[in-house]
């Protein structure tokens, strides 16, 4: 089964952008789209954080959300909320856990008004959301379950999921892409403004800055320091964990398969039953191109065993 191409992953759906909060003067917005075929009712919640290692992307970048998640969302009418906010390393992490309280309050207060604002009969059903994100997208997900109330989040589904500050290894070059020198990345520190935000790069926007970053081992100087930036630490705090699937792949040169086993193990001792781990052959966003099909039985079976926490 061939996967539908970037321009056309989102015709299902019809697309609209509100901003949630402003910081100096820059508008940070939420895409929110709602299936075409959907026009009143209560429907369940789909929050999709974006991958980008906190530096670059941007939400719904076509390239990066895979056609089998449009297909899952379309399947059970669920409205899609997809947040940007501000980048590593104009801001720090403590910024972007900042945005990510604000937009949780947001949704919670202002969504329900803006949706009968679209469609008067159309409702949001906050008792079945699920959040969701891909890389870094993962770690905001994370932190999204650590910050809101028990049994708020009914699922999760991450993929290759960051849990902590990348280590850099040094290398010169990513996926065909060279990797600027620690000069390069000098200059372009210093030449960011005071104030300065940046909240949305549509890749390949930004690679060379995301890449220089990781391997010159600078991230963790951007995202911060301690259990509030690592995750998995952060997991030590936690009372509870929504049910959560968890998708790798064993070949992944970005994000080790070994956040996620850790991640999975560390769970499993916690919360028992809750994180399901699936390893599959590929490299770090291996399942961008898959769709729903026989072929692929493993990925439907997994996006059923959340749904049914889900809904």
């Amino acid at each position: 089964m061939s996967a539908p191409s970037p321009e056309t992953r989102f015709v299902d759906f019809n697309r609209h952008t509100v901003i949630y909060k402003t910081v100096n003067g820059h508008a940070i917005d939420v895409q929110v789209l709602i299936p075409k075929h959907v026009q009143s009712g209560s429907h369940p919640l789909f929050v999709q954080f974006h991958g980008g290692c906190l530096i670059t992307g941007t939400a719904l970048h076509p390239d990066w959300f895979p056609p089998y998640v449009t297909s899952f969302i379309l399947a059970h009418s669920a409205i899609l909320i997809a947040p940007n906010h501000r980048l590593l390393p104009e801001s720090r992490g403590a910024d972007i856990l900042t945005d990510l309280s604000d937009f949780w309050a947001w949704l919670q207060s202002s969504l329900p008004a803006y949706l009968t604002s679209i469609l008067p009969a159309l409702h949001a059903d906050f008792t079945h959301l699920l959040v969701s994100g891909d890389s870094a997208g993962g770690w905001m997900a994370l932190q999204s379950a650590y910050m809101l109330p028990k049994d708020f989040i009914k699922a999760m589904f991450l993929t290759y999921p960051i849990t902590q500050a990348l280590p850099g290894a040094g290398a010169t070059e990513k996926y065909g892409l060279p990797i600027p020198d620690a000069e390069w990345l000098e200059r372009y520190l210093s030449n960011i403004k005071p104030g300065a935000v940046v909240t949305s790069a549509a890749p390949p926007a930004r690679m060379d800055v995301c890449f220089a970053l990781i391997e010159h081992g600078r991230m963790s100087e951007f995202l911060g320091a301690g259990a509030e930036f690592d995750t998995l630490e952060a997991l030590d705090g936690a009372t509870w964990f929504p049910r959560t699937w968890v998708l790798h792949g064993k070949d992944d040169t970005l994000v080790s398969l070994e956040y996620s086993v850790r991640l999975a193990e560390k769970v499993e001792g916690m919360f028992p039953g809750r994180l399901r781990l699936t390893v599959r052959p590929g490299e770090h966003a291996f399942d961008h191109g898959l769709c729903l099909s026989e072929e692929e039985k493993w990925l439907g079976e997994g996006l059923d065993w959340v749904a049914k926490a889900w809904l």
